[in-house]
């Protein structure tokens, strides 16, 4: 496989397991027919975690590994970079985008009894992965919701939005991965003037939302259909439509700026 490390192109078998330590952060970064997506927000994510990094150098690196694989290619980049000393590998990683029926008629999610470990910073936690990938495989879930204390923090991989007469609800930016999808949700509901409001989200409160989506690199604004016995319409709800298409116009302009 194709990779670049510290900015040269290089061809290996695997990728070293050093990369996903804890002293590196880590990004995933969507490329759509050989553009980035949300490059810059990537970027001040990254600074938030690990200081100031060349990014001319990245932005660099990034377009030789594109059309060293394939100009149009549309995959995820998966960078990790070293916190102190700043040395890099990227490559493509094997990337699963929802089917077209997913967005049509939601999804159901369970709920798993755990909290991610310093949510704010994007950094591997292989045992973390390991048993989310467990919870998965056992309820035959394709995502589930974090919970702890009874309420709902985010997903295992994505983060979670509820809706409730024409307003959204999320948890605190503090509580959990601050994705860059919904920062975009977030720019999303400002365009159109829809009151976005961080607060707790109770297990016991779920009766009262009307729809719930999550939103991740690769599942855009996905919506859900059930959450364990809970059943939600939120494919059809006029607040999740006027978002699904304002998201979509602000991934338009920046893949086209």
């Amino acid at each position: 496989m194709k990779c670049i490390i510290n900015g040269q192109v290089l061809e290996v078998d695997s990728i070293d397991r050093k990369w996903y330590g804890t002293d590196y952060f880590y990004e995933v970064i969507r490329i759509v027919e050989g553009k980035p997506l949300f490059l810059k927000e990537h970027y001040e994510r990254l600074e938030n975690g690990i200081g100031q990094f060349n990014e001319r150098d990245l932005t660099k690196s990034i377009d030789k590994l594109i059309m060293a694989v394939d100009s149009l290619i549309s995959q995820n980049i998966y960078l990790s970079i070293h916190k102190e000393n700043k040395e890099y590998v990227m490559f493509f990683n094997p990337s699963f985008y929802p089917p077209k029926s997913w967005y049509q008629k939601g999804i159901w999610v369970p709920l798993i009894e755990m909290e991610r470990e310093d949510p704010n910073n994007k950094i591997f936690r292989e045992e973390y992965k390991k048993r989310i990938k467990e919870e998965l495989e056992a309820k035959k879930a394709f995502e589930g919701l974090l919970v702890s204390n009874g309420t709902i923090k985010e997903g295992s991989r994505s983060n979670v939005f509820f809706i409730k007469n024409s307003t959204i609800y999320t948890p605190y930016t503090s509580k959990v991965l601050p994705g860059i999808t919904r920062r975009k949700v977030c720019e999303a509901c400002k365009r159109k003037e829809i009151t976005i409001v961080e607060t707790d989200i109770n297990i016991q409160d779920l009766e009262q939302y009307e729809g719930v989506f999550i939103t991740g690199t690769s599942l855009d604004l996905l919506p859900i259909s059930g959450i364990e016995n809970f059943k939600f319409d939120t494919v059809n709800n006029r607040i999740f439509k006027v978002l699904f298409n304002e998201y979509n116009l602000l991934k338009e302009f920046d893949l086209n700026k």
